[in-house]
């Protein structure tokens, strides 16, 4: 496969890349300002980050606060020293996220089913409606989305220069493939039980009910 970005393919990845900025760049500065309770934590912490210099542990009024990893910390205060702080500045780096995101989506698609195929993905995922409104609060899940795919990418380059790599991811989906089927019986056996539980209750319920109804007509 060739590499994303290069031969024929790079005016396909160019294409994605433009309609993604545009989507996402060119709405960074549009309202709705840093007003949800998320957007506010998110952002605060951030700037508690870079005015206290404790790029480590993150805070929000004096408390520690480990709800997130502190990726997203990191890159908005980041981009509040190079730019300021602003609502804008804020979301740039969800932003760019997303648009990498979009790239990503497109090269993998390119690599397993085709140019055609992969254009349309990235193009896809760049006008996705889901992932403008979640990209347009300060929630990390694209991300995380991003580096997931990352990591995947890598995988994939370094199982083709190394057919034991490849083999052991084989057997690691293998293995996944195996243990989500296993927790669906799991579930669907714990739900059969509930039902079961469920309705020996409501028999018991009903006892008890015709119980109390045969005591007060005596």
């Amino acid at each position: 496969a060739e590499p994303p970005g290069g031969g024929k393919r790079s005016h396909l990845y160019l294409v994605v890349l433009v309609v993604a900025a545009i989507v996402y760049l060119g709405t960074v500065i549009s309202p709705p300002s840093l007003m949800d309770d998320v957007d506010a934590v998110q952002a605060q912490i951030a700037r508690n980050m870079l005015t206290s210099g404790d790029w480590v542990t993150a805070r929000i009024d004096g408390l520690i606060y480990l709800e997130k990893p502190p990726l997203v910390y990191w890159t908005m205060a980041a981009s509040y020293r190079i730019f300021g702080v602003h609502d804008w500045s804020a979301r740039l780096p969800i932003a760019l996220s997303a648009i990498a995101l979009c790239w990503l989506t497109a090269a993998f698609g390119m690599w397993a089913f085709g140019k055609r195929a992969g254009f349309y993905a990235g193009v896809c995922l760049a006008t996705c409606v889901g992932l403008f409104l979640f990209t347009r609060i300060l929630i990390p899940d694209v991300m995380q989305t991003l580096t997931i795919a990352l990591a995947m990418w890598a995988c994939r380059e370094d199982a083709k220069a190394q057919p034991a790599v490849r083999q052991a991811a084989n057997d690691a989906v293998d293995a996944i493939d195996s243990m989500t089927r296993r927790l669906d019986a799991l579930r669907s056996q714990l739900v059969g039980e509930i039902r079961v539980s469920d309705d020996a209750a409501a028999v018991r319920v009903d006892a008890l009910l015709a119980r109390c109804r045969q005591d007060r007509q005596d």
